[in-house]
């Protein structure tokens, strides 16, 4: 009895040591196993899905590495639960990811002892509490995409390092009373997607705090008050704003895309420092006569004007290089101020059918930096040969309109210097004898500046030339846009010498030098075919002897 007791014991064992065994082997063959540089590893996991066994696999080689230990990425597992001892001697462990799991809930003991983590990522989840856990070294939480609607008010004892803190797509309100804004340290906040009116919620006492994102929820009113001094990067699109904020102190970038804002009623320019407005997708049909002293980029797009406002100029904007005016309703494009800027995009408005001389005449004035003009994706069909005169053009984008002609004179010297090019791709040109300048000088021009932008330049009449590519012609010595043969895209030309009932026709054949090489090239494959069948029949009828002589 004692004998097989003793056998039974060395049997267990034996298969407790080979089941370790192999766990330690399998490890770096359903993970991926890489040195970080100094004397720990990482594991990545990532889109390994982990059945029980595999996870008990984990758990027992997670042992052997936890000294050594220093990233460890479970995302994408369809992890659902995590052991509470799993990284329990884990002590070098400093970025960890469990995101885009079925997770929970999750026991404050899993990370006891995890004290120098810096990164936890439990976005993507299905958390809907979370237990305050003691993370001293912690720096970046992510609890993104989950169901949070609570907070611990112990959330901001358990993270004293606590930077980055990032808790959009969940369903937290301005009932947390207050316990985000005991958290001093935060330098980055992202509450987007949740259900904030900023009621009662202050953010004054994040003393530290730069970038706070609070886009899609359902705030009314900005008050300087809620915000610390130190802020800069501020995103409240996507609320219910009605008036343009006033006194955010040192804000540099101020995002209010899709708001209700009409004016801008009591407003008073204390944004000395604002660099970047977005104020697209409002209902804004002009601008206050007032100053913008350090913004360089402001977007406008998807609001109500009609005329390009008066109150963009030098005076108000003298730092501005960067303008969006897209889909407005413009009834015209003209400056009536002086403005000095990089870059003018105006993209997507239907009713837009044309440019007279005078739209840019005060844009870049006296200024000697060139400018990128965007004005695709609109209805142009009518562009004024002087419309560009004097302008120092990067780049002039005039794709996907309604052109089918443009003026010779508009391509003059100082268009050719554009740096970038021209694009005129998604045109329906029709080209005839008025387009030969561009066969002549636009394409062989851009085919040595930016060959890119002639992939999709092509003719949409006449009917002959339809869908070709004017590149197709490039280099070619006639004139074909003046040529009206019906078969000029063949380039043969059948020119009838006389009319009907003259006695007889006589038929001309104009043919191209790459006609020729085409034609010898093709004798020469047909000769060289017809000497190898030769020589192949040849060879079968000496064949065909030799079995013969056989028999």
């Amino acid at each position: 009895m004692e004998i097989f007791c003793k056998s039974n014991f060395l049997l267990l064992y034996f298969v407790i040591t080979f089941v370790v065994q192999n766990s330690y082997a399998d490890v770096c063959q359903i993970c991926l196993c890489s040195s970080t540089g100094d004397t720990t590893i990482s594991i990545n996991c990532n889109k390994i899905n982990f059945t029980s066994i595999n996870i008990i696999r984990f758990g027992l080689v997670s042992a052997e590495y936890n000294g050594t230990l220093g990233a460890l990425d479970l995302s994408e597992t369809s992890i659902t639960y995590i052991v509470a001892d799993m990284f329990e001697t884990s002590k070098y462990l400093k970025i960890l990811n469990l995101s885009h799991n079925h997770l929970q809930e999750i026991k404050s003991s899993v990370f006891k002892n995890l004290n120098n983590l810096k990164v936890l990522d439990l976005s993507n989840n299905k958390i809907k509490t979370i237990q305050s856990f003691y993370l001293p070294s912690l720096e970046v939480l992510d609890l993104s995409n989950n169901a949070i609607d609570d907070l611990d008010f112990e959330f901001q004892k358990s993270y004293p390092q606590l930077h980055d803190l990032r808790m959009s797509h969940n369903n937290l309100s301005d009932s947390i009373n207050g316990t985000l804004t005991l958290l001093t340290q935060l330098r980055h906040l992202d509450l987007s997607c949740n259900y904030f009116n900023l009621y009662d919620e202050n953010f004054k006492f994040l003393t530290q705090l730069i970038t706070l994102n609070l886009s899609h929820n359902a705030i009314e009113v900005l008050e300087k008050k809620k915000f610390p001094d130190n802020l800069t990067c501020l995103d409240v699109g996507f609320n219910s704003l009605t008036t343009f904020p006033n006194n955010l102190g040192k804000i540099q970038t101020l995002n209010l895309e899709y708001n209700k804002i009409r004016n801008f009623d009591n407003f008073t320019s204390e944004l000395t420092e604002l660099k970047y407005l977005n104020i697209s997708g409002n209902l804004l049909k002009n601008l206050p006569d007032t100053p913008f002293f350090y913004l360089k980029t402001v977007d406008l797009s998807f609001n109500n004007f009609e005329i390009i406002p008066p109150a963009l100029n030098n005076k108000n904007y003298p730092a501005l290089e960067n303008l969006i005016l897209s889909e407005n309703p413009l009834q015209k494009i003209e400056f009536y101020s002086n403005l000095d800027i990089k870059s003018l995009i105006i993209r997507n408005i239907n009713h837009l059918t044309q440019i007279h001389e005078k739209a840019f005449r005060k844009l870049n004035k006296n200024s000697n930096h060139c400018v990128n003009l965007t004005l695709a994706n609109n209805n142009l069909s009518d562009i004024h040969e002087n419309t560009l005169k004097g302008l120092n053009l990067c780049f002039l984008d005039l794709k996907n309109n309604q052109f089918s002609y443009l003026p010779k004179k508009m391509f003059d010297s100082k268009l050719k210097s554009t740096e970038f090019g021209v694009d005129l791709e998604g045109n329906p040109f029709n080209c005839n004898c008025s387009l030969q300048w561009m066969l002549d000088d636009f394409v062989p021009w851009l085919y040595f500046k930016r060959p890119a932008l002639l992939l999709d330049l092509r003719c949409m009449a006449p009917e002959d030339f339809r869908g070709m590519r004017m590149v197709h012609w490039h280099k070619w010595k006639n004139q074909v846009f003046c040529e009206k043969s019906s078969l000029q895209s063949s380039r043969m030309i059948v020119e009838p010498s006389a009319i009907l009932g003259s006695g007889y026709n006589s038929i001309t054949l104009h043919t191209s030098d790459g006609m020729v090489v085409v034609l010898i090239v093709a004798v020469i494959v047909l000769l060289l075919l017809v000497v190898t069948g030769i020589i192949t029949a040849k060879r079968l009828a000496l064949r065909r002897t030799r079995i013969n002589r056989r028999f």
